[in-house]
């Protein structure tokens, strides 16, 4: 069998969700399913580092142009050389839309649907690149995963995909992702990073929805206590980010809290778990999330966990964290006092962590995609 995978997500996007699912499932693949040959399409401007001297796997190195050329140098490589499935990790957004496929199988993952749900929560350039390719590729896909059951709906809500096109299969959780030393990591984050106290760890996208402004403003309040306090917020601030950075950069100097706030940029993926471990407490507002992996990590690494009371939450971390009201500063001020506290209820989902861990293993995520990839080709 020849699987061909999309793997850009991994070349270009660190310090992002997609880098994470893509990095894992293709990590996972080849040690719990080696049996296929392996072709990886790979931005040719990225060194190869992590699978090249594997056997099974080719590559195919595709430089960045525009999406027409793209999609025509997939699609013939795929019919050249004899894929029998092809599955696009980034939403689809690799799908061959024009052109005969042959006997070869799509599959998608869908991670959102926020340009059609929030389409005011995305710029223009990926609103209008979403827009027109996601429901062409969702009709050419034969199977789409869902990252979750929220995002299921959405799709079967927006675009009126059928039902029975669409799997939920969570995305696995890595082993790195577990409760370590704390005095060992808070050393190497001060010797890493230069920073020391107690932390308020935040990762992921800067951008508006994340309600970030929110938290600084909580985060002033709690610091008039808690003098030695820091917030470190880890996610990429260039591009498109740098203005809501500059936003936050601002905002904090006005709250007086500039000394206390550590933007530390993307974090290398093996030295996440530190960071978790590090920190006090973790917090995701999100306005719109389709499923929380740095949440997931977080309670995984038995760190007491705040986040938005937003269906993906329910759905994934469920009792597992704190569910707050992202806009009700009051109620976010008490969870993560009550967190930096570790009494009570915080202590008890600490302790519960190894349920969630079960849950999302990439064991598990594995064995239903390959269940997925044999009954497309095999029935």
């Amino acid at each position: 069998m020849k699987i061909c995978i999309d793997g850009i997500g991994t070349a270009k996007l660190p310090g992002t969700g997609l880098y994470t699912y893509t990095y894992e499932l293709l990590q996972n693949l080849f040690c719990i399913y080696p049996q296929p040959d392996y072709h990886l399409i790979w931005d040719e401007s990225s060194p190869i580092n992590q699978w090249e001297n594997r056997r099974n796997v080719d590559f195919l190195p595709l430089m960045r142009r525009n999406e027409s050329d793209n999609s025509k140098a997939i699609l013939e490589y795929l019919t050249g050389n004899g894929i029998n499935l092809f599955h696009s990790p980034n939403n689809g957004l690799s799908i061959p839309l024009e052109g005969e496929k042959g006997t070869c199988k799509y599959v998608m993952t869908i991670h959102d649907v926020i340009a059609f749900t929030n389409p005011e929560m995305v710029d223009d350039k990926y609103l209008r690149r979403f827009q027109l390719t996601l429901p062409k590729a969702a009709e050419k896909a034969d199977k789409i995963i869902a990252v979750s059951g929220s995002i299921k709906n959405q799709l079967m809500n927006v675009l009126g995909v059928p039902d029975d096109k669409i799997d939920v299969i969570y995305p696995g959780c890595s082993n790195q992702f577990r409760p370590l030393d704390k005095e060992n990591c808070r050393e190497f984050i001060k010797n890493q990073y230069h920073i020391q106290g107690d932390i308020i760890f935040y990762a992921g996208s800067i951008h508006i929805r994340k309600n970030l402004v929110t938290l600084l403003r909580v985060f002033s309040d709690i610091k008039k206590n808690n003098k030695g306090l820091k917030l470190v917020i880890a996610g990429k601030i260039e591009g498109k980010r740098q203005e809501h950075y500059s936003i936050l950069k601002d905002l904090a100097k006005y709250l007086k809290i500039e000394d206390d706030l550590i933007f530390v940029g993307i974090v290398d993926y093996k030295y996440m778990s530190y960071f978790y471990n590090a920190s006090r407490c973790f917090v995701n507002l999100s306005d719109y999330e389709g499923f929380p992996m740095t949440a997931i990590e977080a309670i995984n690494c038995g760190i007491p966990t705040i986040c938005s009371n937003i269906q993906p939450f329910l759905e994934t971390v469920g009792d597992k964290a704190l569910l707050v009201n992202p806009k009700n500063q009051e109620e976010i001020k008490n969870a993560i006092l009550e967190a930096l506290d570790r009494k009570n209820q915080v202590w008890d989902l600490m302790n519960d962590s190894n349920s969630i861990e079960k849950e999302y293993s990439w064991n598990e995520t594995i064995r239903n995609y390959v269940r997925l990839y044999e009954n497309l080709l095999w029935g």
